[in-house]
């Protein structure tokens, strides 16, 4: 064990890693632009999905994930600055002959210098870049659309993301919970012009469940959980095998305002660290966490099983990845990634991988109306 925390150690103070993990091959970005005022787009994001769980400790349950999503949509700008779309999600689960899922997306964005407005379906998911244990990765399969409003700020320096998902409604008189999400992420970059960045970050998560309205009898209440983050980070762009280098720490906290959970208070610790390189990016964490709930993170840094049954107050992880994305054509990507993990207190080794392709089809369908000058 000694020899554990001494490597892990090393790795802390001597590997700088890019950010906690890099999603961007997963987004589907809501983009504004002028130059495409007037102008009718037709877009297709297809995402292919097969993740192994290979988990047996209680905390995280084994399972496979195995599928694909579509989602079909039409966009217009009136203006320069007002985007419109509507468009289908579907996703359907291999094994099955029905959709797992099928939700109708409608969204207005607004723009103006550094300010966005998002209405509707939300620029969500992996695209609000909170770390797992405030935000489950696999949400991207399982729980990929979020409806509400958003407000976005990204400058040089400063980016902020705000948002509220309506999870679930409810009407009156009936036996059922509403489900109001609510989340933030801000960061300010100290040097944006030199090679070696420094990054502060704080990001937060609440649920609240419940309403007084309903007639069901589960206990109403608000998880909070929140995180303030440091990165430092060394670009090396130009060369040929070692592409980037930095560190990225933070210290969280978890409280909630009811005793209906195991626990009502808790921290945690999350260290990473990852070299960029030509043959992927190699990624080292360490989390240790303490009566921590979170119940829109990650199921591995909880202190208490998502199903109930298994408790384990503390949570002493190490956890190694591997992950490369392959751009086959321009916008799609074949993603892979292996994910090991070491439960240092239970002495057990397990592991999940997982394969993904993601493609973004965007194309015009009418013609660009010619904006004549205003005299």
């Amino acid at each position: 064990m000694k020899t554990v925390y001494c490597l892990l150690t090393f790795i802390t103070i001597h590997i700088q890693v890019f950010s906690q993990l890099n999603n961007q091959a997963f987004e589907w970005p809501i983009s504004v632009d002028s130059s495409q005022t007037g102008r009718i787009r037709f877009q297709l994001g297809y995402l292919g999905y097969l993740k192994n769980n290979e988990y047996f400790d209680g905390i995280a349950d084994g399972y496979t994930l195995f599928g694909q999503q579509l989602q079909p949509k039409v966009t217009y700008q009136p203006s320069p600055n007002l985007l419109i779309e509507a468009g289908l999600f579907m996703r359907q689960d291999f094994g099955e002959s029905t959709f797992a899922e099928t939700e109708p997306i409608f969204t207005l964005k607004y723009q103006k210098k550094h300010f966005r407005l998002v209405f509707g379906t939300l620029e969500g998911n992996l695209q609000h870049r909170l770390i797992e244990p405030l935000y489950d990765f696999e949400r991207v399969i399982d729980d990929r659309i979020e409806q509400g409003i958003q407000f976005l700020y990204k400058s040089e320096r400063f980016k902020a993301d705000v948002w509220t998902n309506w999870r679930r409604t409810i009407q009156r008189n009936r036996n059922e919970q509403e489900e109001i999400e609510g989340a933030w992420y801000f960061h300010y970059l100290m040097n944006p012009k030199s090679r070696f960045q420094s990054k502060l970050i704080l990001q937060s998560s609440l649920l609240h469940r419940g309403e007084q309205s309903s007639q069901s009898n589960l206990p109403i209440y608000t998880t909070q959980n929140h995180a303030l983050g440091f990165q430092t980070r060394l670009v090396n762009a130009n060369a040929r095998f070692l592409k980037g280098l930095s560190m990225e720490h933070y210290a969280l906290l978890f409280t909630v305002d009811s005793d209906s959970l195991t626990f009502s208070q808790g921290a945690g610790l999350y260290l990473n660290g990852t070299l960029h390189t030509k043959w992927g990016d190699w990624m080292t964490s360490y989390w240790r966490g303490n009566d921590f709930i979170n119940l829109l993170g990650g199921d591995l840094y909880s202190s208490e099983a998502r199903m109930g049954g298994t408790i384990e107050p503390q949570r002493n992880l190490l956890i190694f990845r591997w992950l490369k994305d392959f751009e086959l054509i321009p916008r799609c990507y074949l993603t892979a990634r292996a994910e090991p993990y070491y439960d240092l207190d239970n002495d057990l080794l397990e592991y999940s991988f997982g394969v993904y392709i993601n493609y973004l089809l965007d194309v015009p369908i009418n013609r660009q109306k010619r904006i004549l000058p205003q005299f």
